[in-house]
């Protein structure tokens, strides 16, 4: 997702961000505090690409349907 798409979506979510975190043979998904998740994002210029998505129910991981565009 674009960084400022991304950021306003997260902004209106209600409820917890979950992150998603891999290593080779597992994935993990732990709760993130919204405010820091915001400010990892706010790096990235408004209009670039994150390599993110978060879904309707908060999960916060790799965009694989834009990450390459």
């Amino acid at each position: 997702m674009i960084a400022h798409q991304l950021i306003k979506t997260i902004k209106a979510h209600r409820g917890p961000i979950i992150v998603e975190v891999n290593n080779f043979d597992d994935t993990f998904y732990i709760q993130a505090v919204k405010a820091d998740v915001l400010l990892q994002l706010g790096k990235f210029e408004a209009d670039e690409e994150t390599g993110f998505q978060l879904n309707a129910e908060g999960f916060l991981g790799k965009d694989y349907t834009h990450a390459h565009r």
